[in-house]
Formats: structure tokens, sequence, C-alpha cells
């Protein structure tokens, strides 16, 4: 990624933040829109403790995959979400969109978003003992208010 001293990411999330920029990003291009980079190594090993690369945290504190369900993805951000306790999770599938805003995430598209939220996860766990459901799906039109669950 860029180097600091370049100033290019600082700008970039700056000029987000303070303008209501639209952003958009397709494959790696939504994963780098979010605080953490995942992908490849990771999926290869999801046992083994990894660090993962700053994404340019337009939308900060969540951690987004992608091409979820097609590839049979939807559990590769648990590891990812255990190591880093304050993320939320997001996954797209293919063909679908997410549209953030200051208090919530709209989906838009043919497919499904998943929503990894580990307040939710701490819920469970105290009525549980453990997490039985890792993330909530949502349909087209479905909106996750940000914060509020």
């Amino acid at each position: 990624f860029f180097q600091a001293e370049d100033g290019i990411r600082d700008d970039l999330v700056t000029g987000v933040q303070t303008c209501a920029l639209p952003i958009l990003g397709t494959s790696a291009g939504a994963t780098i829109m979010g605080s953490l980079m995942i992908g490849g190594d990771h999926r290869k090993t999801p046992h083994l403790p990894k660090d993962f690369s700053e994404g340019f945290s337009f939308i900060q504190q969540i951690a987004i995959d992608q091409h979820v369900l097609v590839r049979n993805r939807q559990f590769d951000l648990v590891p990812v979400l255990e190591k880093y306790p304050n993320i939320l999770g997001m996954a797209l599938d293919e063909g679908t969109a997410a549209v953030v805003e200051s208090d919530s995430i709209r989906v838009i598209g043919n497919s499904y978003m998943l929503i990894f939220d580990q307040l939710d996860w701490e819920k469970q766990r105290k009525a549980w003992g453990r997490v039985y459901h890792p993330f909530k799906i949502y349909s087209k039109g479905a909106v996750y208010p940000i914060g509020k669950n």
C-alpha cells in the first residue's frame, strides 16, 4: 500500500469522511474500503494467527469480505474477528452491494450481505455459553442499524 509519507491515503480518507463523497469498490476494491485487508493466505490457513494489513478505513472498524456465498466463504471472517474483537464484519456476495451511511447499512443487488456483529456474539455467549450464529443474513432492501444491536 501507500507509504505514510505519501499522504495519499490520509488525503483520501479525510476527503471521503468530511465531504461525504461516494466510494465504490468491487471484489478487493470493496475490501480495501474497510479497516483490514483480508485475503489469500488467511483462507489457506485460517487456524493460524495472522496480522492483516490496513485498508483505507473509509468505513472504520469494519472488515469487508467478498464473493462470500458463491465461493463458500461465509465462515472466513470468524477467525479474523476473533483476533480483532472491536471490528464489525461485513461479507458481500457477488452481485450485491452495501450502501453505508452514518447509522445504517442497506443492501442492494441480487444476493446477500452477511453481518458478523460481535456485540451479538457477546449476547449469545451470555445466553448459551458460546456463539451459535456468527452472522445474520440480509437481502435486497434490508437495513442493518449500525450500533443499535
